[in-house]
């Protein structure tokens, strides 16, 4: 396994939105692919709307902020930065 170091502070880069979903992954420690969560996880611990996170996580995906691993037939998703 791969030791990272948890991230700090949210990226400057990000929405307003990405930053409450950022945290949100923070608060719930998917701060490595062993400690991923599902979009599921995210969404029900922030309150968000699913279409709408999904977007947020894709962009921010792109960024390099999250990533996105396979793990039992569902995409699970840690903090990179």
């Amino acid at each position: 396994m791969d030791m990272q170091t948890p991230p700090t502070g949210a990226p400057p880069e990000m929405t307003d939105q990405q930053k409450k979903v950022y945290e949100t992954m923070k608060r719930l420690s998917a701060t490595a692919p062993e400690k991923g969560k599902t979009a599921d996880d995210i969404m029900k611990a922030g309150k968000f709307g699913k279409g709408q996170m999904l977007g947020w996580i894709q962009d921010m995906e792109k960024k390099g902020i999250i990533k996105r691993v396979s793990r039992d037939k569902a995409a699970w998703y840690y903090l990179a930065k």
